[in-house]
């Protein structure tokens, strides 16, 4: 259910953004443009087999070089735990728990510790009472061997997928890393609705999806070989525009309008924009007019007409805009862009595939098709 509606909301479109391409109108090179913005203020299952049936096919190959693989964040081993796959097949057998420590686990207690089985059961408690409505439980446990940060140490991407008669659905991905000696739980995301995402083999996270009518929104992030969380970009996409112009609420508040600009659009249109972010949106931007004007004037801002071909706004308009700081161009060099952040955040172009680059899932719970939804509670 999960797999195929993350296949069908990446069929409509969403993946264009990584072989788009963006080039400066103003003939500002890339790399100036890049620093002004950092200094400004899909997957499929397989049958249901135990840990010792499936370690040998994981799809997940142990690099040969100790320094990890070309690409790779420098250093094999920045937690100073050196994991094998057996290491998580121990908790897919049931003979290993994994610890709770990143503190905002959803359905799930920071500083507990759960075997597969206990996990599932506190799923099937808390889901429906916090998290889904009534009758939620699990349908389906699989997992995969991934490799954050490409360096060669494995890590346990955990799934759980749980609905209300097959229907209502919901996914909890785990990411686990061994650290200090013990399994622990170091990043959580979760779906539903019009809300989806989904990991590549390399730790790297697509969240994508439906914000309205007319909005479809994307974002990349990544974990990185130490375990920690990082940012990599955003993308959203407003349709609906009467014209080639960003409304006064995409504006710094100290914008002074021109003639012709208002705050929210008056009239529905046909024109679109997409706008990027490599400044990611903070809660504290609510409440500092400062920070928050600082990260919109580090968007960069694709438009698109009735055709869908690229277009441009008003000369006047546009450098009303580079005045302010905004980039409005079109996507000829978005691959220097991209190319550019990855390059910043060591990233390679290959550890942001997706297509083909899908986590090798395993599947070692299906409740789909035993007596009682869900297991035992």
């Amino acid at each position: 259910m999960k797999k195929q509606l993350v296949k069908m909301l990446a069929a409509a479109g969403v993946m264009t953004l990584l072989t788009a391409s963006l080039s400066a109108c103003t003939g500002a090179n890339v790399s100036d443009i890049m620093n002004q913005l950092q200094t400004s203020e899909p997957v499929s299952g397989s049958e249901t087999a135990s840990a010792s049936e499936t370690s040998s096919e994981s799809g997940w190959e142990k690099p040969s070089a100790a320094t990890g693989t070309e690409g790779g964040e420098e250093g094999s081993n920045p937690t100073g735990d050196v994991a094998t796959e057996e290491d998580y097949l121990a908790f897919i057998d049931g003979n290993e728990k994994i610890c709770v420590e990143y503190e905002f686990a959803e359905a799930l207690k920071a500083g507990e510790s759960y075997t597969l089985d206990e996990l599932v059961k506190h799923l099937n408690e808390e889901l429906p009472e916090n998290w889904g409505p009534e009758g939620m439980d699990v349908d389906e446990v699989s997992y995969a061997i991934i490799d954050c940060g490409n360096d060669g140490n494995p890590e346990m991407l955990l799934c759980v997928e749980a609905s209300v008669d097959q229907e209502y659905g919901l996914t909890e991905y785990y990411v686990v890393k061994k650290k200090d000696g013990k399994l622990n739980v170091i990043a959580n995301h979760s779906t539903q609705g019009r809300s989806q995402g989904d990991f590549n083999k390399y730790g790297v996270y697509h969240s994508f999806g439906s914000g309205g009518a007319a909005l479809w929104y994307d974002g990349y992030e990544r974990i990185k070989a130490d375990g920690s969380r990082e940012f990599i970009y955003d993308c959203e996409t407003n349709m609906g525009l009467a014209a080639p112009v960003l409304y006064g609420n995409q504006l710094p508040s100290t914008a002074k309008l021109p003639d012709g600009l208002t705050d929210y659009p008056e009239e529905i249109g046909e024109y679109s924009v997409k706008e990027y972010s490599f400044k990611e949106y903070t809660d504290d931007m609510y409440d500092d007019e400062t920070k928050y004007d600082a990260y919109k004037t580090g968007k960069i801002y694709v438009f698109y007409d009735p055709k869908g071909e690229q277009c441009f706004p008003k000369d006047e308009d546009e450098k009303f805009y580079f005045d302010l700081g905004i980039t409005v161009t079109d996507e000829d060099n978005l691959h220097e862009f991209l190319a550019e952040r990855y390059h910043e955040l060591g990233i390679t172009e290959d550890e942001m595939k997706f297509e083909g680059a899908e986590p090798q899932w395993k599947v070692v719970r299906d409740y789909r098709h035993t007596e009682g939804q869900g297991g035992e509670n």
